[in-house]
């Protein structure tokens, strides 16, 4: 799982003399969240300016660290990290209280992640220096511990039109500068590999007399699950409905239940596809046929995977109001291609782990309580807690957005726990057993 960037804010301030400096930082409601928050201040003589404290929505950020450097013929300046673990959804304030010293400017930035371990950063760092230097360029070190982390930095200097630009293939989220006074910069990048590299910046014009360059960095660790949930997708326990479509092309028949808004699915070559293009089509097991509990899993085969003709199994249809959980499944890896929650013709991305399907590839799809959780090949690979629908059918999802190309084959409807009454079998799928 990697770690992802849901939104980058920063501002600056216009005058000197105040102690408290608020903006508004968005957060949207993805899992795993952090938001990370960098800060450059300035005043003209000791001591030195700090935050006291930085709040959003009124819960307190830990500090990660600080460090200052300067002189009294240019300017004493600070530059600080701050980190919140789950900071609330929502557009909200971000409130720097700072000491008694009053910066003559200061510029905050926040950057919400998501999909970021829970936990304090692994690595933390910082580096200064003063004086007169030709280069036009500053690197730290920083040694990471947990591949694909995502090293945020923060970088300052004391001349306020030096424009700094990130380098070896870093992000920059926000460059400003307060009026007359310190320049800020602040930026991100994964490192895929644990071990040492280079946190680098580059400026366009070298610093003079003792004016003090300052830069911090920690590293945050991707989520990990506690361990790689496998799950053994040849086992037959608890199948109630099962279907590898090998008959004549034309509907997939009368054992399943068209979703409101939907038209039925079809087969050709023993494999399943739509042939309406720009819509969301769902086809579940028919209420008639078997009716399911609402703890159920859906599991379909990729047999073709086509760029943006996206497929997937669903979970807790109900075929009247057109709603239900899904997988948004195609050949592209973008940031819609995850756990969706459907309602009539719209889709709502719910899930925190960007997918990419593979022909050949198993994909289920659990609901149990209100955990919704996605599995491929048996493998766990996100889940998420969405509590909108408790109940409903498992099924079929189809976005045709291209030729029709992907390709759904050997449907398998499971309870999650489930006792057998009897079974029966029909020639539009495979009746296994009844919920009792």
């Amino acid at each position: 799982m990697s770690i992802l960037i849901d939104t980058t804010v920063a501002s600056a301030s216009t005058a000197g003399g105040f102690t408290t400096f608020n903006f508004t930082v968005p957060v949207a409601n993805n899992q795993n969240r952090m938001l990370v928050v960098g800060l450059g201040g300035e005043v003209a003589s000791l001591p030195y300016v700090s935050a006291s404290s930085i709040t959003y929505a009124g819960q307190s950020l830990s500090k990660i660290g600080s460090i200052a450097a300067g002189d009294a013929a240019n300017a004493y300046d600070v530059t600080e990290l701050w980190y919140l673990i789950a900071p609330p959804v929502g557009s909200n304030i971000l409130s720097t209280t700072f000491n008694t010293v009053q910066p003559r400017g200061a510029v905050i930035g926040a950057i919400s992640l998501y999909g970021v371990k829970q936990a304090p950063p692994d690595v933390i760092g910082s580096s200064s220096r003063l004086g007169v230097n030709s280069a036009t360029a500053y690197s730290s070190s920083i040694t990471t511990t947990t591949p694909n982390s995502l090293v945020v930095d923060v970088i300052s200097h004391a001349q306020s039109t030096n424009i700094f630009q990130p380098t070896a293939s870093r992000i920059e989220a926000y460059d400003l500068t307060a009026t007359g006074a310190i320049r800020v910069a602040g930026g991100y990048g994964i490192v895929s590999q644990s071990g040492t590299t280079e946190v680098s910046w580059s400026y366009n014009t070298t610093l003079t007399g003792g004016q003090p360059i300052i830069h911090i960095y920690a590293a945050f660790a991707p989520y990990s699950r506690p361990s790689n949930i496998v799950r053994n997708i040849d086992n037959t326990q608890n199948i109630l409905f099962s279907d590898d479509f090998n008959r004549a092309n034309g509907s997939i028949g009368s054992n399943y239940q068209v979703a409101s808004g939907s038209a039925i699915m079809q087969i050709i070559s023993n494999q399943v596809y739509t042939t309406l293009t720009d819509s969301l089509q769902v086809n579940c097991v028919s209420t008639g046929s078997i009716l399911f509990p609402a703890d159920q899993e859906s599991q379909i085969t990729v047999a073709v995977s086509n760029n943006s003709d996206i497929i997937g199994p669903a979970v807790r249809v109900n075929p009247a109001n057109a709603t239900c959980y899904a997988i948004f499944l195609d050949t592209n890896i973008a940031g819609n291609r995850r756990i969706i929650r459907i309602n009539g013709s719209t889709s709502t991305t719910i899930g925190s782990v960007i997918l990419t399907a593979v022909s050949g590839d198993i994909w289920s799809l659990r609901a149990v309580g209100n955990r919704i959780s996605a599995y491929r090949n048996g493998v766990l690979v996100d889940s998420v807690i969405d509590n909108t629908y408790s109940s409903g059918q498992p099924g079929l999802f189809y976005s045709r957005g291209n030729t029709g190309g992907s390709r759904i084959d050997n449907f398998i409807a499971r309870s999650v726990t489930n006792t057998f009454r009897w079974s029966s079998t029909g020639n539009r799928g495979r009746i296994i057993g009844r919920a009792t």
